[in-house]
């Protein structure tokens, strides 16, 4: 029941934890917001496994019958720095995703998200964001 409910056009709102970078001593703060879309499009792939389209990068979850999503491991990302990388240096970044949530009922739920990644010349970096899901 919960896997139907999980399909479709979810709106969106995330929350990422602030994260600020140095290179070469010069310091930014890294827009982890910025890596998802205002909507997210769900789709089926059977078994109840679902398809979440983040930015053109398809991230695959596990959905329990009673609504817990479970992101399945080795899930990435790409995420351009080139809005925000004053240096010009970074590129674009491979992000690991891990984390769980809950659909809730038919128009809500929550994923709770743990980014982790390497940014070149600033070494490893992890955040956490709360990603609500509303239809």
């Amino acid at each position: 029941f919960a896997y139907d409910i999980a399909l479709g056009t979810w709106n969106i709102d995330s929350e990422c934890e602030e994260l600020t970078i140095t290179i070469f001593g010069q310091s930014f703060d890294v827009p982890l917001n910025e890596i998802f879309p205002e909507t997210i499009e769900i789709t089926g792939e059977g078994d109840n496994v679902v398809s979440m389209d983040i930015n053109g990068n398809s991230v695959l979850a596990d959905v329990a019958n009673d609504g817990v999503v479970t992101i399945q491991d080795n899930q990435t990302i790409s995420f351009d720095t080139g809005g925000f990388d004053p240096t010009g240096l970074i590129g674009v970044v491979e992000v690991d995703i891990t984390g769980s949530g809950r659909i809730e009922s038919a128009t809500n739920g929550n994923l709770s998200l743990t980014l982790s990644f390497e940014i070149p010349l600033a070494g490893p970096q992890s955040s956490t964001c709360e990603i609500t899901f509303l239809k």
